[in-house]
């Protein structure tokens, strides 16, 4: 497996994995929510776009003999880290982690994660936020880094929390 920067050559097979991760995700978890596999598709789209034209955002891709696995994005704190965890500018974001649905359970998450983790290490800032709103992200995320520091009961319903991990980069 190869780990780099996304490319601009990347871009359409970067949306293509986002919208089978994605519509796999909404119907794994059961989620009727009309134009959220549209709204999520665009938003990864314009993180891609981001990291390709300036040095804000920075999304890496895994590839293996020319397939696309998986992405991973750098990117500054988001509201939910700064409203919720008190995040501030120097701190990163990892984020837009997706495993193509074929690659899964075959150790394609955490090369990607360590490998993001370890480009993490070379930003100014001494933490990594990292937060998820889908149940099975949550229990992915808690498998990988114990329980997350704070629990935001009932975020996006009724039963339906988000959680965010604060991690030292050390």
């Amino acid at each position: 497996m190869n780990f780099r920067k996304l490319k601009m050559s990347d871009k359409k097979n970067a949306s293509a994995l986002f919208e089978a991760c994605l519509a796999d995700l909404i119907r794994r978890e059961g989620i009727d929510e009309p134009g959220l596999l549209e709204n999520e598709i665009e938003r990864l789209n314009m993180v891609a776009a981001a990291s390709l034209q300036y040095a804000g955002p920075c999304m890496y891709i895994i590839e293996s003999e020319g397939t696309l696995l998986g992405t991973a994005a750098l990117v500054p704190p988001g509201s939910i880290a700064v409203s919720h965890a008190n995040a501030v500018e120097s701190d990163i974001e990892i984020g837009c982690v997706y495993v193509h649905p074929s690659h899964q359970r075959k150790g394609v998450g955490q090369f990607l994660f360590r490998s993001v983790f370890e480009k993490a290490k070379e930003s100014p800032g001494a933490r990594f936020f990292l937060d998820a709103g889908f149940s099975s992200s949550r229990v992915y995320w808690t498998k990988q880094l114990g329980q997350p520091n704070i629990i935001l009961e009932d975020y996006w319903g009724i039963g339906q929390p988000h959680a965010i991990w604060v991690k030292d980069l050390e």
